[in-house]
């Protein structure tokens, strides 16, 4: 999980896309927004680099582009009217959810998008959120959590957190919400310290009632 990371911002996935692994970005379009991107690519440099999944909300236009690239030239564009889901000076929260054969992209917990895979899902190795800073967008919460299992509500999955390349200003901004074995294990060691201190106070009793003369 990411919090607060500067635009443009880029990271490297340390788990491998599956099906059922959904990615969440959670932010606020600024009142200048002109267009930003979220990009679900292959490679870490600009150049060649394949994009998996393109979805572009332009407020110039206003639309919803989306699209894949092969490392040289974009395949298939399509545009889906904002409508409602992308608006200036509001908050959204876009989940795109890896299932067998395509992205499923929900926008506000509302559908907005099946879009099939047009090239291997496996390739993704690299989230990216494009856009100017200070004008277009503001983001508050990236995480990508993977759970096959569960891929509808992730009830009891494990999450997963991005692995920020050293590169990245905001790596700090990385925490784990998931309970830590070491506190699990600390509880139960002061819970038996408890009961073996508890078992001595009544052995000192019972020895000083036999030791000590009854009146």
């Amino acid at each position: 999980m990411v919090k607060n990371p500067e635009i443009p911002f880029k990271t490297k996935l340390d788990i491998e896309l599956l099906v059922g692994t959904k990615i969440t970005v959670t932010g606020h379009i600024l009142l200048d927004a002109f267009r930003f991107a979220i990009n679900i690519r292959h490679g870490w440099k600009a150049e060649g680099r394949k994009i998996l999944f393109h979805l572009n909300p332009r407020f110039d236009e206003p639309n919803v582009v989306y699209d894949t690239s092969d490392g040289s030239e974009w395949m298939k564009i399509g545009r889906k009217p904002s409508g409602t889901y992308f608006t200036k000076g509001n908050n959204f929260t876009v989940d795109i959810l890896c299932e067998e054969d395509q992205f499923l992209v929900t926008v506000d917990g509302d559908p907005f998008l099946e879009y099939k895979y047009r090239l291997p899902l496996e390739l993704a190795d690299v989230l990216e959120i494009q856009g100017t800073k200070n004008r277009d967008v503001a983001i508050f919460l990236v995480s990508v959590s993977n759970s096959p299992a569960n891929p509808i509500g992730f009830s009891g999955s494990t999450e997963k957190y991005l692995n920020l390349n050293e590169n990245d200003a905001f790596r700090n901004n990385v925490t784990c919400n998931s309970t830590s074995p070491f506190l699990i294990m600390l509880l139960i060691f002061f819970v038996l310290l408890s009961a073996v201190f508890f078992m001595v106070i009544l052995w000192l009793k019972r020895w000083l009632d036999f030791c000590l003369p009854k009146k």
